[in-house]
């Protein structure tokens, strides 16, 4: 597990090539000294139980087995002070209304310049 100082991240996102370009993103603007890509639930899962809660869980809504809504609640209630954003590529707002009713730490659009994005993972750690 990670020492309590070091602030880490995780994204899942079942693209690795996106998940992979936030997780660099991470790390070369936002000070994290360790982000793991990720590409599904399941590895969520095993990853959090090898390395501990990350600092940030940076999760895309829709996973190749469908929508992320049932790991982000689970995320939710078993590691409580671990950071959440919801990412989308999916700009309907009924998928805004349904990550807002969970009350994770933020919701972006992934068509979001890279400066709002470094504003959205720092408004998600305050």
């Amino acid at each position: 597990m990670p020492p309590s100082h070091e602030r880490t991240a995780v994204v899942v996102d079942d693209h690795p090539l996106v998940a992979r370009g936030i997780a660099d993103y991470l790390r070369a603007h936002c000070a994290f000294s360790r982000v793991d890509a990720i590409c599904s639930s399941g590895d969520l899962w095993a990853h959090i139980g090898q390395c501990g809660a990350p600092t940030l869980a940076l999760i895309d809504f829709w996973l190749a087995a469908g929508t992320a809504l049932p790991t982000i609640t689970r995320l939710r209630d078993e590691y409580p002070a671990t950071r959440l954003l919801v990412i989308s590529g999916d700009g309907d707002p009924a998928v805004r209304d349904k990550v807002r009713r969970l009350a994770v730490d933020g919701f972006l659009l992934k068509q979001a310049e890279p400066a709002v994005f470094a504003l959205a993972v720092a408004a998600a750690l305050r």
